[in-house]
């Protein structure tokens, strides 16, 4: 869950390319605009340990495991999303490991 939390902190401050120019964008302002308004909120759920939370604050109803399964598959799309950009960067970068 931390690593998650750092990734969306670093999110905010790493370039992002235009999709109409395909030049990549250092402005930090865009890059925060951008990414609260796209990836963000997901990116937060994902990584709140809510299923700890909601273990403390309850008995376990079956309202409560369906929530906890939703987040979990959050977590499941948030860590596709981590793959296909670690895949990218490979593919831009491999050439220097």
């Amino acid at each position: 869950d931390c690593f998650f939390l750092c990734d969306c902190v670093l999110n905010f401050f790493t370039s992002i390319e235009d999709p109409e120019s395909g030049i990549q964008v250092y402005d930090l302002r865009t890059i925060s605009k951008t990414y609260a308004l796209g990836w963000f909120p997901l990116d937060l759920v994902s990584s709140i340990p809510l299923d700890r939370i909601v273990c403390a604050l309850s008995n376990f109803g079956s309202s409560e495991i369906r929530f906890l399964k939703f987040i979990r598959l959050l977590k499941v799309f948030r860590i596709l999303r981590m793959l296909r950009i670690a895949t990218r960067l490979e593919e831009e970068f491999g050439h220097l490991l």
